[in-house]
Formats: C-alpha cells, sequence, structure tokens
C-alpha cells in the first residue's frame, strides 16, 4: 500500500513537473504498473498475467493484450504484471514518457535505448525514457565492497550516453520534423488535386484501419465524413482508405463530381 501511494505521489509531482499533455507509463520493477493516458484510442498491456485491472476516466474493452479507450482524454490505469527476472521489456503503439522505478540494491546490465533522465529518490532510481520501445537488464548487486565504485562508474556512463544522446537527437528531430512537415505537405497537395499518392500494401489490418472501415459501414461514404467520425489526421485517413481499397475492402465511387467510399460486396 505505501508503495502504490509512493509511486501515485511521484505521478502527480511528474505531471506538474513535466508535461500534462503527455501519456505517462510508470512502471515498478516487480509488476505495479501505472499508466495516465492522454489523446489515445489504446495502449498496449506490459508483462504477463495482468491482475487487479483498474481503469479511472473511460469505459474500455481488452483484445489481445491491448486495452481499448472509449474516452480519450485523462484516463488512469492501475494494474499488477509479471515481468520475467531481471527483464522490462515495454512495447507501445505510440512515444510516450516511460518511467522504470528500480531499487539502488540492483544494477543496471543493459538499457536501449538511452535514458532521457537519470534520478535516484530515496532508495530507488528513477530511469525515464521517451520512447516507445525499450528494454531494461538489471540483477543483483553480489558484492556490497564494489558498489560504490560500480554506482560511479555507472552514473558516469549514464551522463554520457545522456548527453550524446540528447545532442544527436536533437539534431535527428530537427532532421525529421522537417522532412515530415515537407511530406504531409506534399500528401496533402495530392490528395487536394486528386493525384493518386503510391503506398506500401500491407495485407493486415492495424487500428486505424479498422477505424476507417468502421466509420464506412456505419454511413460515413467521403472524405471529409470519415475525417470528422475517427478524428484522425486528414493524410493519415486518405492513407488508410487507398490502403483499403488496394485490400478489396472497400471501393471509390464518383457521383456528379464527388467521391464516395462504400464497402465492397465482393470482399
Amino acid at each position: 500500500m505505501l508503495k502504490t501511494l509512493l509511486i501515485i505521489i511521484f505521478i502527480m509531482i511528474f505531471m506538474l513537473t513535466f508535461n500534462v499533455n503527455s501519456s505517462t507509463l510508470i512502471l515498478y520493477y516487480n509488476g505495479t504498473i501505472i499508466s495516465h493516458v492522454v489523446d489515445q484510442r489504446c495502449e498496449n498491456l506490459v508483462g504477463n498475467n495482468i491482475s487487479d485491472l483498474v481503469v479511472y476516466g473511460s469505459k474500455y474493452n481488452i483484445s489481445n493484450n491491448k486495452i481499448y479507450f472509449y474516452n480519450i482524454t485523462n484516463i488512469t490505469i492501475k494494474y499488477e504484471t509479471h515481468f520475467y527476472p531481471g527483464v522490462v521489456d515495454v512495447k507501445e503503439p505510440y512515444v510516450m514518457n516511460i518511467i522504470v522505478i528500480i531499487p539502488d540494491n540492483f544494477t543496471l546490465n543493459y538499457v536501449d535505448p538511452s535514458p532521457s533522465s537519470f534520478q535516484v529518490v530515496g532508495k530507488n532510481y528513477y530511469i525515464q525514457f521517451n520512447s516507445s520501445n525499450i528494454t531494461l537488464l538489471y540483477s543483483s548487486i553480489i558484492s556490497t565492497k564494489s558498489k560504490g565504485n560500480s554506482l560511479s562508474l555507472f552514473y558516469i556512463l549514464i551522463f554520457i550516453i545522456i548527453i550524446v544522446n540528447i545532442l544527436f537527437g536533437y539534431l535527428i528531430y530537427k532532421e525529421r520534423k522537417v522532412i515530415k512537415i515537407k511530406k504531409n505537405q506534399d500528401i496533402s497537395t495530392k490528395i487536394e488535386s486528386g493525384t493518386e499518392v503510391e503506398l506500401p500494401e500491407d495485407p493486415h489490418l492495424n487500428d486505424r484501419d479498422i477505424m476507417v472501415l468502421e466509420a464506412i459501414k456505419k454511413g460515413n461514404t467521403t472524405l471529409s465524413d470519415i475525417v470528422k467520425y475517427t478524428k484522425l489526421p486528414k493524410t493519415t485517413t486518405y492513407r488508410r482508405i487507398k490502403k483499403l481499397i488496394s485490400l478489396g475492402y472497400i471501393k471509390e465511387v464518383k457521383k456528379d463530381g464527388r467521391i464516395f467510399y462504400i464497402i465492397d460486396d465482393k470482399k
């Protein structure tokens, strides 16, 4: 109970200190998970043998180890899970703040990607990432005599890794942002002009494909109607539509100079 209370307090402090508009996932090494979800329709459940699941702020359903929300703002999730000994492995569908809490009587053997921050609070390490996928391996410290030297070396390595990654990460982020903006502008221009956009054909439907397909099934037959129903960006919606057409789930119909999308009964 005390452990859970401390974790909740830390979440509140973190939200006030950093970014309340970002989704945050906090993992305690022995399996307590608390997640704050903002503007997302689903999240992967972490670990194995999920139990004591509590969701605040939205109704939900669970499928294939994913939890789907009816509401998409300010949702808090708490549950207990099981990690393999010495391993914390997280795979989420979108980038979020991920904080892993490990007692200081453990040593970190492998961390990927490099953490965005590292703090020691009381007798715990608080390791923060800004990522969708992380892998962290740890083990108990065998020799207490070498603990001081090991921690000193660890802090130095973490500091060097953080500085190097911040520099390279910032340059990569700026470059990707420029490329993404230009790409979205090009796609938007092609969409408005009616030009076909080449898309890779993935035979598997993801969550956004299913959302667009459901919107069309419910009678939303124009691009603007589908965008309003799914609340997805226009370029994303258009890509999903083209994929569904290429896979034969829907077809494009032109009538009176307008374009409509309907379910293909042949599928």
